[in-house]
């Protein structure tokens, strides 16, 4: 009976979102890594070195031995936070993460992406990406979540996520730009 009803209020969750909602915060994703892709220059790029909490701001594309994460932070032209990204850092260069919180202009958390990559022999062109995307409406409930394996081309491969040695890091999706923000010691100057 718990199942059942568990099921019912997800229905009735989704539902309750209209598809245009829905259709329009994925535009605004969309709309938010395209801006990324041209202002990745204007990115404010912070590092997290092991055994330390205040990040300090990175002065070169190589990262020092000690560091821990990468987090990325993008503001639109209003000077509003529309993008946090968190990287787990791999020394050895085996796998890449990156964790990324897309906020609306009131700083609400709307889309949260989870993308890793990895080397895999067995597959073409030996690089497989797993990406799962979570969208929310503006009370952070989660509306849809989308994933996605493929390989380095984009293609989509008919594998499942199981049968490859991605990382099982834990993560956390925060609901709004101040919360990712005090949660990573992110602290920017105004």
């Amino acid at each position: 009976m718990k199942t059942l009803l568990l099921l019912f209020a997800s229905l009735l969750t989704y539902i309750s979102v209209p598809a245009n909602r829905l259709t329009e915060i994925k535009k605004k994703k969309a709309e938010i890594d395209q801006y990324e892709f041209k202002h990745r220059k204007e990115m404010i790029t912070l590092l997290k070195l092991e055994g330390k909490n205040k990040l300090i701001k990175s002065k070169t594309e190589d990262l020092p031995d000690d560091a821990e994460y990468v987090y990325n932070v993008l503001k639109d032209g209003s000077g509003h936070i529309i993008l946090i990204e968190q990287i787990p850092c791999s020394q050895s260069g085996d796998w890449y993460i990156e964790w990324k919180h897309y906020f609306d202009t009131d700083g609400n958390t709307f889309c949260f992406s989870n993308r890793q990559s990895i080397f895999n022999d067995d597959v073409k062109g030996g690089v497989v990406v797993e990406e799962t995307v979570n969208y929310y409406n503006t009370e952070f409930k989660q509306i849809e979540s989308k994933s996605r394996l493929t390989d380095k081309d984009d293609k989509t491969m008919s594998q499942k996520k199981n049968e490859f040695d991605f990382r099982d890091y834990k993560y956390n999706i925060y609901k709004n730009a101040n919360e990712c923000m005090k949660a990573f010691h992110i602290i920017l100057n105004k």
